[in-house]
């Protein structure tokens, strides 16, 4: 949650973001925090996305629309979500927010299939 209270040009900077993000592990909700806070440029960078995604699929809540309508994305942010479940990456309680949040992603995995069936 630290983004929250830093400049906007470091919400913006890759490296600290990044950073935020790999230091706060044993806390899931506290990647989506970050990336709640993250500049609208990063939340469409694959690879912070994915950082975040490993402790938690809620982070794809914060992702760009272009991310989120990417089925090959969201696909691979899901396994990586369900890697961390795997190594230990969540606390008590998290086990129903990923539940909540496979119900959602379902939803956006759905809605990323039906934009790319349009576009074909």
């Amino acid at each position: 949650e630290a983004l929250a209270y830093v400049s906007k040009e470091l919400q913006e900077d890759r490296e600290v973001v990044l950073k935020a993000l790999q230091t706060q592990v044993g806390e899931p909700a506290t990647q989506v925090n970050v990336l709640r806070h993250a500049s609208p440029e990063l939340r469409g960078d694959p690879q912070i996305v994915l950082e975040a995604a490993k402790y938690s699929a809620s982070g794809l809540e914060f992702a760009s629309e272009e991310l989120r309508e990417d089925k090959d994305f969201v696909l691979m942010a899901l396994r990586l979500a369900q890697r961390g479940v795997r190594n230990g990456y969540l606390q008590a309680g998290e086990s129903v927010r990923l539940s909540n949040s496979w119900e959602s992603f379902q939803t956006v995995l759905h809605s990323a299939i039906a934009c790319k069936g349009e576009t074909a």
